[in-house]
């Protein structure tokens, strides 16, 4: 729609708008802190409404085998924390990527 009222001499601005608070963005935290948390405790269960598909779990490795070190202390909250601050900067930097390649511009991504 954007690109049309552009075409038409609008001045049109487009915005991202980032879900990085309340229910989905805990929901996803603890979805990657499972993948994490299963290693060490098979019967841990998958979190009731958690994000199911390989795309979170490969996320969550990959912030596992570049914060060993900082995960290795963290627990509970604190953990679900860290996975949802470093989780959310990965996803969004793979989202910029893809809509970049597509040619597809925003003006700013709203938080």
């Amino acid at each position: 729609m954007a690109n049309v009222l552009s075409w038409q001499g609008y001045e049109v601005e487009r915005e991202f708008y980032v879900n990085d608070t309340g229910n989905q963005i805990q929901k996803f935290a603890e979805t990657l802190a499972y993948y994490y948390t299963i290693k060490t405790d098979p019967k841990f269960h998958f979190p009731e409404g958690g994000y199911p598909g390989e795309f979170l779990k490969e996320v969550s490795e990959e912030i596992q085998k570049e914060n060993k070190a900082e995960i290795a202390g963290l627990r509970d909250d604190k953990l679900s924390e860290f996975f949802a601050k470093v989780g959310l900067e990965k996803t969004l930097r793979r989202i910029k990527e893809d809509i970049d390649a597509l040619g597809i511009c925003f003006d700013r991504f709203v938080y």
